[in-house]
């Protein structure tokens, strides 16, 4: 299509929409439509620039589809704040930051780079920097993803050599050049705008594409058009116009020699887990996983005002995670930069976090601590919670008594003809519609509008707050108990076992003459850096591979439940589109564990595990989240009620409130448990016993003379050694060997 066409399809376009009133942005994504409203008046303007580093709106609506996530919500980033955005799955947080990210949201300053770590989409600006080089080295794809930079850099180095050397032709030709290509770039970013947004604001993007467009095909047309149009009567002067342009990208990029940048690059991948040799490689060699790493190290490289992270440690080992808590809190001191984190990692989100930002029931309130310091103000909250009532029930007292006054003055002075009387009624009303509500500040003065009430409101009085008192609904989960074994002795035992990948010269030695045994009722950890054998010790404990030398011995009556780090996209693979009741029925009936099982009792069984209703028969398993895919997975393994439970990253894709049920799940549970995981404070609760969200019961029942105290074992240089002080010992060892780095953040 003629781009002249796509302009007259545009300006007719254009003239349908300037009826709309609305002032709705929207963005299609994988699920859906996401609309983004908020409260606005004179002082925000789409098109306002200023110095302020931070957001603060009122009433801001955020829908995916028919799907309501926030309404009338709060929405304020305070620079130099670290947040942990916490939710349950479903709630809306990732959609949240996707509608940051895309500047969806109306109200937002234009100033601020907002950037965005997804955990469903690696970062594009890697894939564009990689092009279709497939030499290109994942440490040259990081340095040059910041495309701003790059640009700036290559224009400073063209624009340097023509004014020094060029002749006045040359310096015309490249000069009009460069401005055609930056007028590209401003036709690519506005038709990206214009897509994404709808209503007015849809409409007032749609006009400046139209205007991106004339002023690119105005270049494209020669700089003789170009001084025919807009300086008929004078010569444009190329030479003052290529030193502005040369002063304005150096100011973007100041420095010419990158070996900065370089150094700055290798340390974030190291950090995050890149050996040199991956550093050397093809960007395009990577793995799913590892390009999700590449997408963070990009985040933590470049230079912006808010940093939205969305599940950074799916994809990270430990001492990777321990890295980017440790980047983070760098990055605090530096304090100019907003954060806002979203981890099923508790003690990242504890050790990284100023401020929980808390969505809950399509609102958002906030608390100055972290998860563990907001826990511990629950019996502080629960009498806040108390006096709130007590000042509302007194409100709706007193207000029902003005209403009865105000009905009986209306009464008596129509039929009086006292205007004295009705004056009074007018007044007490408008006193209902405008000034009900609180009387008392948080500090208990009376209530003044100018100090306690500042902003824009619709009334002059602020209402008594439940929101963050309002309760969720508990998530249970249970697990069937196990038969007792027909004989005893270890569940487990490996004697001598060696295990490698290939043979002769590519052989690759993963794990070498390990002794490992796990008894009834055990529990053991797994630790250690991504690549060094503990999912290849999993499969060798279940008899999913075949050691090279040395026994294993599995109990012979024993029933070993597996639960590995890539369930969740089996089942989404292969059951995208089939419900869990039937998924799960097809499964266990396929393995020969149905039992006999009845479709009743298949669905008591998943109700148990937060699978009840719907979930379990209606809704595909596409539409399910990433939790509730995890405990269908954990259903399938837990059917038989197996003696051991051996799981792979069981964590990873659950929210903390899910996370929190899954652990009292397993501490009650009455097997074996072989858990491997780089999630600090499951280890903790699941295998050493820590007694943080216990109830009263259980840890009546963990207690008991017969429990066995957890083993925490590290798994490096294809050996096993036992951590006498459990995985508090391993994260010692990982933060003594950060604390000689010294990490550099971009200037």
């Amino acid at each position: 299509m003629s781009r002249a066409r796509q302009r007259k399809e545009l300006k007719a376009q254009l003239a349908a929409e300037a009826q709309v009133n609305a002032d709705p942005s929207s963005v299609n994504v994988q699920s859906g439509v996401i609309k983004a409203t908020s409260q606005q008046s004179r002082f925000h303007l789409d098109a306002i620039e200023t110095n302020i580093k931070e957001i603060d709106l009122k009433a801001v609506c955020l829908s995916i589809g028919e799907k309501e996530l926030l309404r009338d919500a709060h929405l304020r980033i305070k620079e130099g704040v670290v947040y942990g955005l916490v939710g349950r799955n479903g709630t809306g947080k990732s959609t949240l930051l996707q509608a940051l990210a895309d500047n969806l949201i109306p109200g937002l300053p234009q100033n601020l780079v907002i950037l965005l770590v997804s955990q469903l989409d690696t970062d594009q600006s890697l894939a564009e920097s990689a092009g279709d080089d497939k030499n290109k080295t994942v440490l040259q794809v990081l340095i040059d993803s910041d495309r701003k930079r790059v640009r700036a850099q290559k224009e400073v180095e063209v624009l340097t050599a023509v004014l020094e050397n060029g002749s006045q032709k040359d310096l015309r030709g490249t000069t009009h050049n460069l401005l055609v290509s930056r007028a590209r770039e401003e036709l690519d970013e506005a038709r990206r705008i214009a897509e994404r947004r709808s209503g007015r604001r849809g409409h007032d993007a749609r006009k400046d594409l139209l205007v991106a467009e004339a002023k690119l095909a105005d270049l494209e047309k020669g700089t003789e058009y170009v001084l025919a149009i807009h300086r008929p009567s004078a010569e444009i002067d190329y030479y003052a116009k290529a030193l502005e342009m040369q002063l304005a990208a150096m100011d973007i990029a100041p420095q010419r020699d990158t070996s900065g940048l370089t150094s700055r690059a290798e340390q974030i991948l190291r950090g995050l887990g890149f050996t040199d040799v991956q550093l050397a490689e093809p960007y395009h060699a990577l793995s799913g996983g590892w390009k999700s790493r590449a997408s963070l190290a990009a985040a933590m490289f470049r230079k912006c005002h808010i940093l939205l992270l969305d599940e950074p440690s799916n994809f990270l080992d430990l001492p990777a995670v321990l890295f980017v808590q440790k980047w983070l809190k760098e990055l605090k001191e530096w304090g100019d930069v907003s954060v806002v984190l979203v981890s099923h990692d508790r003690e990242l989100v504890d050790e990284a976090a100023d401020e929980l930002m808390l969505l809950k029931r399509s609102s958002l309130s906030y608390f100055e601590g972290n998860i563990s310091e907001f826990e511990r103000h629950v019996p502080e909250r629960a009498e806040t919670l108390k006096a709130n009532i007590r000042t509302q029930e007194a409100l709706d007292k007193k207000k029902l008594h003005i209403q009865k006054s105000i009905a009986t003055a209306t009464k008596t002075a129509k039929k009086s003809g006292d205007d004295n009387k009705l004056k009074m009624a007018k007044q007490r009303q408008t006193k209902l519609d405008t000034r009900w509500g609180v009387e008392k500040n948080a500090k208990g003065h009376r209530f003044k509008l100018n100090r306690d009430f500042g902003g824009y409101h619709l009334g002059f009085r602020d209402e008594v707050d439940f929101t963050e008192f309002s309760p969720e609904q508990h998530i249970h989960i249970v697990f069937p108990e196990s038969e007792p074994l027909k004989r005893p002795g270890p569940i487990i035992h490996l004697e001598k076992v060696t295990f490698a990948y290939g043979a002769g010269a590519r052989r690759n030695l993963v794990v070498s003459d390990v002794d490992f045994t796990v008894y009834p009722k055990e529990r053991i950890a797994l630790v250690g850096a991504n690549g060094h054998g503990k999912t290849t010790l999993v499969n060798l404990m279940t008899n999913n591979l075949k050691p090279a030398s040395g026994v294993v011995d599995l109990h012979p009556y024993a029933k070993i439940g597996l639960y590995s780090q890539d369930a969740v996209t089996k089942i989404t693979a292969t059951a995208r589109n089939e419900t869990a009741l039937t998924r799960f029925l097809k499964t266990v009936r396929d393995a020969g564990k149905d039992r006999g099982v009845t479709e009743q009792e298949a669905r008591s069984y998943l109700g148990q595990l937060g699978l009840g209703g719907r979930l379990a028969d209606t809704v595909p398993i596409g539409q399910l989240s990433g939790g509730q895919r995890v405990r269908l997975a954990l259903a399938e393994v837990m059917w038989e009620g197996p003696h051991c439970l051996v799981l792979d990253e069981v964590t990873t894709h659950l929210d903390s409130d899910t996370i929190e049920a899954l652990i009292d799940a397993l501490r009650t549970f009455d097997g074996a448990i072989v858990l491997v995981s780089h999630d600090r404070h499951a280890v903790k609760a699941i295998i050493e016993g820590m007694d943080d969200g216990l109830s009263d019961e259980d840890s009546e029942r963990s207690n008991e003379e017969d429990a066995i105290i957890g083993k925490v074992y590290l798994v490096r240089d294809k050996k096993l050694t036992l951590l006498n002080g459990g995985v508090d010992e391993y994260v010692s060892k990982v933060q003594k060997r950060l604390a000689k780095v010294k990490i550099t953040l971009a200037a």
